[in-house]
């Protein structure tokens, strides 16, 4: 008899109600879990598990033996009295366990520096996923989604006009109606034929330079045609929250991301109504980039950029799929290393299985600014 797979978590975000929210009198937690059940046959159901209020633990020495000022690495559980609260609450009921006096300026941080707190310092994200995989003894692989974007190179906003996303034998790619506009023919006048002349025209090309890549994974391709780029974005998420990825990755992601920020505030969208799951209330949703330090000081007392590659980027907001962006990665489990000569794509494709970006024999201007500008105005 076949035992069924047992609950994989993959990662928890913790959302706090936002700013509005609280001046509202919302002062519920949310942990938002991405959670794989699997069914009698085996069958991935990739979800968002939503924990509202969760009680996370935290540990305090008994009065009686609080007879040491040093911090000790562990301590016995039957000297310990353990206490439980919300995440949002977790810093005065702290202070309240101890019958601390602490100022509003005094970090966490520094409270957990105690000689008799125990827990308080692990993160409610981390015990909820050890809790789901500690009973889990084989996890299976991630799965990974690749986003992609263009920008218009001749306009000053650069916006974006075409991109893309594909996962495992699917795939979208949305454009901007208007970049087609000069080769419909005057024939044309009705939408959906000039829709399905602008998808056919698509298909045809794709499997011109793609036929390989969309044969060998059964590729099946939709062509989303909008008219602004704020629609763009929208149809690739949205297809991201569709498809459930555990991760949504791409070739210094960070621009893409960052180009659909400013596709954001050009439309007056928040973006974290785009990115978030849509079953986040609107109370707690958030869209945070958190870019480490673009220097660094070397022990020798030398400062060096740590921009591009080097800088790590994370993304902070609640959905089935985390942000990752694959230079930066590719970058750091190769801490230790020699440096590549440069991190673009076309480089580190040669480099690393002798294939490159899609060139065409019409553009040989070599990869960069003038490339994207030649690709954009013959093709």
């Amino acid at each position: 008899m076949t035992t069924k797979k047992l609950p994989e978590c993959r990662h928890v975000v913790y959302c706090r109600p936002t700013k509005e929210a609280r001046l509202k009198g919302v002062t519920d937690d949310f942990h938002f879990a991405k959670v794989i059940e699997y069914d009698d046959k085996g069958k991935p159901r990739p979800d968002l598990k939503v924990i509202k209020n969760y009680k996370r633990p935290f540990w305090i020495t008994k009065p009686g033996c609080r007879n040491h000022k040093d911090k000790k690495e562990f301590e016995d559980i039957n000297r310990l009295e353990m206490y439980t609260c919300k995440q949002g609450d977790l810093r005065d009921s702290v202070v309240k366990a101890l019958n601390l006096y602490v100022g509003k300026n005094v970090g966490f941080k520094e409270i957990c520096n105690n000689p008799y707190i125990y827990g308080a310092d692990i993160p409610s994200t981390s015990i909820i996923k050890h809790t789901v995989n500690s009973k889990n003894s084989e996890m299976s692989p991630y799965t990974v989604a690749v986003y992609d974007i263009e920008t218009n190179m001749f306009s000053e906003a650069h916006e974006t006009f075409l991109a893309s996303i594909t996962f495992k034998d699917k795939a979208l790619l949305a454009v901007n109606r208007s970049f087609f506009a000069k080769h419909i023919p005057d024939t044309l006048s009705d939408q959906k034929e000039i829709d399905d002349f602008i998808a056919s025209g698509i298909i045809k090309e794709c499997h011109k330079w793609l036929k390989e890549d969309l044969t060998k994974r059964k590729i099946n391709l939709e062509i989303a045609l909008v008219d602004t780029e704020i629609d763009i974005v929208k149809s690739c998420i949205g297809k991201a929250h569709e498809w459930k990825p555990d991760i949504l990755t791409g070739w210094n992601v960070v621009f893409d991301i960052k180009e659909a920020e400013a596709a954001c505030k050009r439309a007056g969208v928040d973006i974290a109504d785009i990115f978030c799951d849509p079953i986040v209330p609107k109370s707690h949703r958030k869209f945070v980039i958190q870019e480490g330090k673009e220097q660094r000081t070397t022990a020798s007392g030398v400062s060096k950029s740590q921009g591009g590659a080097n800088q790590w980027v994370t993304f902070d907001f609640p959905a089935t799929f985390e942000i990752h962006d694959a230079m930066r990665d590719f970058k750091f489990v190769r801490t230790g290393q020699p440096e590549q000569l440069k991190y673009s794509l076309d480089y580190t494709l040669k480099k690393q299985i002798k294939r490159n970006k899609l060139k065409t024999g019409s553009v040989t201007t070599k990869d960069g600014t003038e490339w994207h500008r030649q690709m954009q105005m013959h093709f």
